[in-house]
């Protein structure tokens, strides 16, 4: 057994100094999302059936209902046509998404991120508009989802 001698203030350096270490975050289709967002819409259809309305609102509703499905799997799931994006975080608490196509822009991170072990939830805003981007552990890498939760959880500002 050997013993590696650090005192207390190199251990925090080193720590800090992976802390910081710039995340790249290249995104894979997942089926989790797919799952939750079916389940979400299928239950929606079926609280609408036994509700007492008049069947032609019904339909209108249900049509709204597979709208907001086919957008909700075009924005989240399939990246809007480009393809999936990939994510940069960097020593300085700078992001870039370099969409499928290769175009790469700076964004900015909003303040209503959501972090959890299953899910993370981090919208943006860059110079195209408002972007959400919905992460779960299987579109991933499980160390560079873990790594990007702890770098979010304990972000400077």
């Amino acid at each position: 057994m050997f013993f590696i001698e650090m005192d207390f203030k190199e251990l925090v350096w080193t720590m800090a100094g992976s802390l910081n270490a710039p995340v790249r975050v290249p995104i894979r289709l997942s089926r989790w999302l797919l799952a939750g967002l079916s389940l979400t819409h299928a239950g929606a259809i079926l609280v609408l059936w036994p509700v007492a309305l008049p069947l032609w609102i019904k339909w209108i509703l249900l049509v709204m209902i597979g709208t907001d499905f086919a957008c909700a799997m075009r924005r989240h799931l399939f990246f809007s046509g480009d393809g999936p994006p990939e994510l940069l975080l960097n020593c300085e608490d700078e992001w870039f998404i370099t969409t499928g196509k290769g175009e790469t822009c700076e964004v900015q991170l909003l303040t209503g991120y959501y972090v959890h072990p299953w899910l993370v939830v981090l919208p943006f805003r860059g110079d195209a508009g408002k972007h959400t981007v919905i992460l779960t552990p299987d579109m991933i890498d499980a160390d560079v989802f873990r790594r990007l939760r702890v770098r979010l959880r304990y972000k400077k500002g």
